[in-house]
């Protein structure tokens, strides 16, 4: 599921493009991938028209003017693949973290130049890089190979983490993070890779507050989380993919609720998933739940706090009032002084059950700009 392995071969060289500038960024550095099957040369800080295809230059001769610090070899299926190159630069030492950095950014090149065609070597590290595969032969397959092999329990313990991140953060740092986090002895995680700014992660069960071991790694090398979920396999699933998707689903909402934070597994969502999913937009709110749509834009918000809060306990009237800090008689008086459209939704089991999700929905749209 990482990014650049999604990019479709015309796209091969814009994809080792933006690695190689993430790259050059992090190390502050020129940095120069060779692909060496397809004589494509790509150079950081350089115009997209200047990679080229080269006949007869090798990489020593094409960089033949420079002092190299750092040389890395990238392999795969396909065998010699081709290879990183950091330029040296001696008025700016190699920053702390650079070999993590290089490290993810092998992984990002080898997912780019790699043929998936071919089968998968034994190592653990191919097969889990397989596990969300878009292609469901392909994870179904390294599923099958890690839970024979018993790197894995199938369902049974297993759990996947969606870390999502502020968008300032380059995919070389978050494989970076994820392949730290999997390399960490105490720690039961394996990397799955990088999809659209979300890291994912699987673990077996562990004592160790998980959470709390990813924000410390991120915190410890200047990533901001914005929410963490979890989720895991069905029993009898044959693959990872719809995990994955629920804890994506639960960091998003993570990221977008303080209530869940730092993380939360999808268990605890109930209809909060629900919600998520939904495609209904703002301007149909009046025909799903007139109520709803009266206490938003008609009403204020002690009267949508009122009737909301009064639903979360179940219409219990004594929780209710000890939430919302006023009287019995107090509460009584606001739920009589609702609109009629609103005394009518408390009254009826479906309007009411309607109500209640669609204010829950109206949070969300506020919590992310919708409305």
């Amino acid at each position: 599921m990482t990014d650049v392995a999604l990019a479709p071969h015309g796209d091969r060289a814009a994809s080792l493009r933006g690695v190689v500038e993430e790259l050059s960024v992090l190390l502050d550095r020129t940095v120069v991938v060779h692909d060496e099957q397809r004589a494509l040369t790509v150079r950081s800080g350089s115009p997209s028209d200047v990679t080229r295809h080269l006949r007869i230059l090798t990489p020593v001769e094409e960089t033949a003017n420079d002092e190299i610090d750092l040389e890395t070899p990238v392999t795969g299926r396909a065998g010699f693949l081709g290879r990183i190159l950091v330029l040296a630069d001696e008025r700016r030492p190699l920053p702390r973290g650079h070999l993590d950095a290089l490290d993810a950014a092998v992984s990002l090149v080898r997912a780019v130049l790699d043929d998936r065609a071919l089968p998968a070597a034994p190592g653990r590290d191919e097969v889990f890089a397989d596990l969300l595969a878009d292609h469901v032969a392909v994870r179904r397959t390294a599923f099958a190979v890690a839970t024979g092999q018993l790197w894995i329990r199938g369902g049974e313990g297993t759990r996947i983490h969606a870390v999502r991140v502020d968008s300032a953060v380059s995919t070389v740092m978050l494989v970076a993070m994820g392949r730290r986090l999997a390399a960490a002895r105490h720690l039961p995680f394996a990397s799955l890779g990088v999809s659209r700014g979300t890291l994912y992660l699987m673990s077996a069960p562990s004592e160790v507050p998980l959470h709390d071991e990813i924000i410390a790694d991120a915190a410890a090398h200047g990533i901001r989380v914005l929410g963490i979920g979890t989720a895991s396999p069905s029993p009898g699933a044959e693959d990872l993919w719809a995990a994955a998707h629920e804890a994506s689903s639960a960091a998003e909402l993570s990221a977008t609720f303080e209530a869940f934070q730092p993380g939360v597994d999808v268990a605890e969502l109930g209809g909060w998933l629900l919600l998520a999913s939904s495609t209904v937009e703002p301007a149909r709110l009046r025909v799903i739940s007139p109520a709803a749509h009266a206490l938003y834009f008609e009403g204020g918000e002690s009267q949508r706090r009122t009737v909301e809060t009064y639903l979360d306990v179940s219409g219990n009237v004594v929780a209710a009032c000890e939430l919302l800090f006023v009287h019995r008689t107090t509460l009584y008086y606001r739920l009589e002084k609702m609109p009629s459209v609103v005394r009518d939704a408390l009254a009826d089991g479906m309007k009411r059950s309607t109500l209640h999700l669609s204010l829950k929905l109206i949070r969300m749209w506020e919590a992310t700009g919708r409305v």
